[in-house]
């Protein structure tokens, strides 16, 4: 009697400590939301990978992602790259945020955007970005602003560029953490998708949203040799890794396509070590057509083209536990926009706000539910760029525009018949008026909609405690009406006679010193320095052509402040103390020569004392 009541005693507590454990075995527990790598190169066109039929061009990692996920052969950007980064970033057409240019204060992202890693951070999601950015560097448009946790930056649109780190050439290069400049080792992409990784495995446990913003192939070409080695012809002399910025070498782009592969196949074979490929989305795509001079699908038009080639990317979605159809190709017009919808409907995001999308959800053509999607839907983009002799302080209407509807392009007055007539090679303007006036009148419903957007001016913020010094480049300078603009470095070592603002809008009323260089703070040389500036640098040989400047005095304009002051040309810079008044303003500086010849300060660096 007593062993059998000693028995069931055991058996009840051998119960008591299984029930639990047999009850969470049955519990029916809530999938784990997808992580998401969005992957974006630079430059790269449409037919630039073998999936998509390049000749040359062996991709096969590109080709996985094609082969296992679904691949979109209608699917369309801007055809410049900060214009198609605004719109992925919000999910809204460019010019309504701000954003529809490349430089000049045109490429800031309004502050009051909310961002897909706004919304990712929102709803718990560890949130990086790696690479390119370009959508302005300062405050409160830079990344670790815009909703990353993590960003390492590359400035503004890449190497050569006024306001990139003075040197870098993608090896060895320093770049920026949250805002801070580290030096770091190895070729670019080696650096950017490494510190990706190393942001994954951390958040292994998720989940997380990573923005991997690949600065190939733009140029500089400036590839290892081994890249492009099998492209070179047999008697080839070129042993350089870093080009001088404008070079055609097409080896060097085919060997920056073959760096992009082998980076891709890094992150997809990491996810599957990790056993994070079956729920990790991974989306891949381009920010505007290829710069190749060779191959384009058959496409008209290159980048900064309002026809097909110009702005018609490749997009791959993969996501394993979406269950999506491997291989399915969606022929329906979608576009950038549609990127933001589509990951909020995917991962099941919360939005702090509600917020108003110019595109739409992808997820109706992933799961063939084609009764809900708008296939009269209308796609307007726009090349537009200062042209000499008119630089536009606001968005232009038309103008280099393509107006995109089912098979139909009205490119400015042209019309073409994609369906019949892909390369665009003949005009059916006069044969079908009712479609060009259709297609007009679209865009001009368009228009009278974004049109107030475009008279706003995004400023940088002055004195905000999270960036206590702000830097000021040649390629932020907004240019007066019938004036000349500038990005690069190119343009400050030729001394070009550069006008223009800065908007900004002060934050904190107080004392600020403003000080007014030639050279950045990186390169430490003094205004009249001329010598000595070659090197592994962007455009190589500097000093060949650079401009020798000595001027005699400094100006600033800010605010109700004027100051014009003498300076000495062998100093390496000019400091200002200028009490400054809450609000919007604009920030103006020359140096000044003798004969009274004055070009904007380069480089300009302003700091609340």
């Amino acid at each position: 009697m007593k062993k059998w009541i000693t028995g069931i005693f055991k058996f009840k507590t051998l119960s008591l400590v299984l029930s639990p454990i047999f009850a969470l075995g049955c519990t029916k527990t809530t999938p784990r939301q997808p992580n998401v790598i969005l992957i974006m190169t630079d430059d790269q066109g449409y037919g630039d990978m073998s999936c998509n039929g390049h000749p040359k061009l062996k991709t096969p990692n590109l080709d996985r992602l094609y082969n296992e996920g679904i691949h979109f052969t209608d699917f369309h950007v801007s055809p410049y790259c900060s214009p198609t980064r605004a719109s992925l970033m919000t999910g809204r057409d460019f010019r309504r945020v701000g954003v529809w240019h490349t430089y000049g204060g045109r490429d800031w992202l309004n502050e009051d955007e909310t961002t897909i890693a706004d919304i990712f951070k929102f709803n718990g999601y560890a949130t990086g970005h790696f690479g390119k950015w370009h959508l302005g560097d300062n405050y409160p448009f830079a990344p670790q602003f815009r909703g990353f946790d993590t960003s390492l930056m590359l400035e503004n649109s890449g190497m050569g560029a006024a306001d990139g780190y003075w040197g870098n050439d993608r090896f060895n290069d320093t770049y920026f953490l949250n805002g801070k400049p580290v030096k770091t080792n190895g070729f670019c992409t080696d650096v950017f998708v490494g510190h990706a990784l190393e942001f994954i495995e951390k958040h292994k446990d998720g989940p997380f949203f990573v923005y991997l913003a690949i600065n190939l192939p733009h140029q500089p070409w400036n590839i290892p040799s081994k890249y492009r080695m099998k492209y070179d012809s047999a008697n080839s002399t070129d042993t350089s890794e870093v080009v001088p910025y404008i070079n055609r070498n097409m080896a060097r782009f085919y060997g920056s396509i073959d760096k992009i592969d082998e980076q891709v196949g890094k992150v997809l074979a990491f996810l599957d070590q990790q056993k994070l490929d079956k729920n990790t989305i991974v989306m891949f795509l381009t920010d505007n057509g290829t710069v190749s001079s060779e191959y384009n699908a058959g496409m008209r038009g290159r980048k900064g083209s309002p026809y097909e080639g110009g702005h018609r990317v490749p997009l791959f979605i993969r996501w394993p536990n979406g269950k999506f159809l491997s291989g399915k190709e969606v022929k329906e017009l979608t576009t950038h926009m549609d990127i933001v919808p589509t990951l909020i409907d995917l991962c099941g995001l919360k939005t702090q706000k509600k917020l108003s999308f110019d595109g739409q959800s992808l997820k109706p053509l992933l799961y063939n539910d084609h009764s809900n999607w708008n296939n009269e839907r209308t796609y307007i983009s726009q090349a537009t760029q200062f042209i000499p002799g008119n630089y536009h302080i606001t968005a232009p209407e038309w103008g280099n525009t393509v107006v995109c509807k089912q098979k139909w392009r009205l490119v400015n007055n042209e019309l073409y018949d994609l369906k019949s007539d892909p390369g665009q090679k003949n005009n059916l303007a006069d044969r079908h008026p009712g479609v060009v006036k259709e297609l007009k009148d679209d865009y001009e419903k368009y228009w009278k909609d974004i049109q107030p957007y475009t008279e706003r001016i995004a400023r940088v913020h002055l004195g905000n405690p999270q960036q206590p010094v702000t830097t000021f480049s040649l390629s932020g300078v907004t240019p007066c009406e019938g004036c000349p603009a500038e990005w690069s470095m190119d343009g400050a070592i030729k001394a070009r006679g550069i006008t223009g603002k800065w908007p900004v809008f002060v934050e904190q009323p107080g004392l600020y010193e403003v000080e007014l260089r030639r050279w950045p703070r990186e390169l430490d040389q003094a205004i009249n320095a001329y010598k000595g500036l070659g090197g592994r640098v962007p455009i190589k040989e500097f000093s060949k052509d650079a401009v020798q400047i000595s001027p005699d005095s400094a100006r600033v304009k800010i605010g109700d402040t004027d100051i014009c002051r003498k300076i000495n040309p062998d100093a390496k810079s000019i400091r200002f103390q200028i009490t400054l008044a809450k609000g919007p303003t604009d920030l103006q500086t020359w140096f000044i020569d003798k004969d009274g010849t004055a070009r904007v300060a380069y480089w300009v660096y302003v700091n609340r004392l």
